[in-house]
C-alpha cells in the first residue's frame, strides 16, 4: 500500500464513520417518541441540554479567538489554524452526539412498551452516534491537515500537534464544567427528593429531576466525548510527529493514521453486529460488541502492517499496536467486576447497608481503591512491553541520528503505537459510554410518564448496564489521556 493513499484513505473511512452516524441519527429520531407527557419531558432534557452547551460554547469561543489570534501572531498561521480546529471539531462531536441522545430517552422508554430488545437497539444505536461522530470527525481532521500541510510547508510536524491542543482547551471546559453540573444537579436531586421528601428518584414532584437528567448527558455524553476527542487527537498527531522527528520514513509516520483508519472500520461491524433478539443480560450484548471490534481490529491491524512493511518491522509493529487494543477490553471489564451487580464487590457494598451508611462508605472507598491495583498494573506491563518492542522495531533506524539516545527514543515509538491501538477503540468505547445515559434518561421518562410496571423492569434493567458501562469508560479516559500525555511529552 502507498504511503501517500493512506492519508487519503484514513480521511474517507472518517467520512464514512460519520456519514454512518447521520444515518443511525436519522434512524433513531423516527422512532416513536411515545405520547404527548413523554415528549414533553423528553423536550425538556434536551432544551436542557441545549442551554447548558449554548452557554458553553458562548463561553468557549471567545477565548479561543483570542487564543488563535496570539498564536497565528508569535507561532504560525499553520498552527494556528490546526488549533482552531481541534476546538471546533471537539465542539462539533460533543453536538451532534449530545443532539440525539438527549432525544433519545422516551423513544427508548416507548420501545420497551413491546420488548427489552427494542428499548436495547434504540438507546445502543443512540450511543453509536456519539461514538462514530467522535472517532470520524477526529480522523477527518488529522488526514486533512496533514494532507494540506505535507503538500504546502516543509515545516508541518509542529502545527499538527497544535490540532490537539484546541481539543484540549475544548475538553477544559466540557469535561470537568460538564462533570461538576452532573453531580451537582444529581446530589441536588437526590437531597431534595430521597433525604427531605422520601421520594423515589425520577419522581416528577422532584423540582431536581429534569436537572438531574441533563446533567447526565452534559457529564457522561458532552464532557466524556471532549476528553476522549483530545485524547484521540493529541495520541495520533503526537505519534505521527515523533516518527516525522525521529527519522522513521513516511510509512512509519503515516501508520497512525492506517491503524486508526482500519479499527473504526471494525467499529463499524462491532455497533452494526450487537445482540438485540432474545436479549436476556443486555451486559452481554454490549460485551459481545466489544469484543467482536476488538478482534477484528486485531486481524485488521495485522493485514495492514504486514502491507506497509517489511516481515519482522510489520509484526513488531502491529504487535504494540494490539497490546493497546488489548488494554480496552482489559481496563472495561476490570471496572465492570467493581461496578456491577453480578460481582462481589457491589454486593460487598450493598450488604454494609443493613449496618449503616458509615460502612457503605467506609466499604465503597476501600473497593474502589483496590479497583485500581488490577489496572495500573496492566498499564505498566503494556508500556514496558510496549517500550522494549519499540526498541527492536526502530532501534537501528533512530541509533543512526541519535546514537546514546538510541533506547530512549526509539522505546517510545513503541509506546506511542501502543497508545494509538487504545485511542483507537474510542469508537466503540464511547458508544457504550453515551448508552448509559440514554437508558438511564428512559427510566426517568417512564418514572415521570407513569407507565406500567413492566416497562419499568425493562428500562431499569438497561440503566443497570448503562451505570456500568458509564464508569467502564471513565478508566478508559483517564488511562487514554495519561498515556497520550507521557508519548506528547516525551515527543
Amino acid at each position: 500500500m502507498s504511503s501517500a493513499v493512506i492519508p487519503i484513505a484514513s480521511g474517507v473511512t472518517g467520512l464514512v464513520s460519520l456519514l454512518y452516524a447521520l444515518y443511525l441519527a436519522r434512524w433513531v429520531l423516527s422512532r416513536d417518541p411515545g405520547n404527548e407527557k413523554m415528549r414533553s419531558i423528553s423536550e425538556l432534557i434536551a432544551s436542557g441540554a441545549r442551554t447548558y452547551l449554548n452557554r458553553q460554547f458562548k463561553t468557549i469561543i471567545p477565548i479561543l479567538i483570542v487564543l488563535t489570534i496570539l498564536i497565528g501572531l508569535f507561532i504560525s498561521s499553520w498552527a494556528a489554524l490546526s488549533f482552531l480546529a481541534g476546538a471546533l471539531g471537539s465542539m462539533l462531536a460533543g453536538y451532534l452526539g449530545m443532539y440525539v441522545t438527549t432525544r433519545s430517552a422516551s423513544r427508548t422508554a416507548e420501545a420497551a412498551k413491546k420488548s427489552l430488545d427494542d428499548a436495547l437497539k434504540v438507546s445502543w444505536r443512540a450511543g453509536a452516534v456519539m461514538g462514530l461522530s467522535l472517532a470520524g470527525v477526529a480522523l477527518i481532521i488529522i488526514s486533512l491537515l496533514y494532507i494540506l500541510y505535507t503538500n504546502v510547508t516543509r515545516e508541518w510536524a509542529i502545527p499538527l500537534v497544535a490540532t490537539g491542543f484546541g481539543a484540549s482547551l475544548v475538553t477544559l471546559f466540557m469535561r470537568v464544567g460538564g462533570g461538576i453540573y452532573t453531580k451537582a444537579a444529581d446530589l441536588g436531586a437526590d437531597l431534595v427528593g430521597k433525604v427531605e421528601k422520601g421520594i423515589p428518584e425520577d419522581d416528577p414532584r422532584n423540582p431536581g429531576v429534569i436537572a438531574d437528567n441533563v446533567g447526565d448527558n452534559v457529564g457522561d455524553v458532552a464532557g466524556m466525548a471532549a476528553d476522549v476527542f483530545e485524547s484521540y487527537i493529541v495520541t495520533i498527531t503526537a505519534t505521527i510527529f515523533l516518527a516525522e522527528i525521529l527519522g522513521l520514513g513516511e510509512g512509519f509516520i503515516v501508520a497512525p493514521l492506517l491503524y486508526g483508519a482500519v479499527v473504526l472500520i471494525a467499529t463499524f461491524l462491532g455497533v452494526a453486529f450487537i445482540k438485540t433478539r432474545n436479549v436476556t443480560d443486555p451486559m452481554r450484548s454490549v460485551s459481545g460488541s466489544l469484543y467482536l471490534t476488538t478482534i477484528l481490529s486485531i486481524a485488521l491491524v495485522i493485514v495492514v502492517s504486514l502491507l506497509i512493511m517489511p516481515g519482522e518491522k510489520a509484526l513488531l509493529s502491529s504487535l504494540a499496536v494490539v497490546l493497546g487494543i488489548i488494554l480496552t477490553p482489559i481496563i472495561l471489564r476490570v471496572t465492570e467486576y467493581y461496578t456491577s451487580h453480578n460481582y462481589g464487590p457491589v454486593r460487598r457494598i450493598a450488604d454494609q447497608a443493613r449496618i449503616s451508611a458509615a460502612t457503605v462508605i467506609l466499604e465503597g472507598y476501600s473497593t474502589g481503591l483496590i479497583s485500581a491495583i488490577p489496572v495500573i498494573t496492566a498499564i505498566s506491563i503494556v508500556l514496558a512491553v510496549s517500550y522494549v518492542i519499540g526498541v527492536l522495531l526502530v532501534g537501528d533506524l533512530v541509533s543512526s541520528v541519535f546514537g546514546v539516545y538510541k533506547i530512549l527514543l526509539a522505546g517510545i515509538y513503541g509506546t506511542a503505537l501502543a497508545s494509538t491501538g487504545l485511542l483507537s477503540m474510542a469508537g466503540i468505547v464511547i458508544t457504550a459510554d453515551s448508552f448509559g445515559p440514554v437508558s438511564d434518561n428512559a427510566s426517568g421518562v417512564v418514572e415521570m410518564a407513569d407507565l406500567p410496571d413492566e416497562v419499568r423492569e425493562r428500562t431499569d434493567k438497561l440503566d443497570m448496564v448503562g451505570n456500568t458501562t458509564k464508569a467502564s469508560t471513565k478508566g478508559y479516559a483517564i488511562t487514554s489521556a495519561a498515556i497520550a500525555a507521557l508519548v506528547l511529552f516525551i515527543a
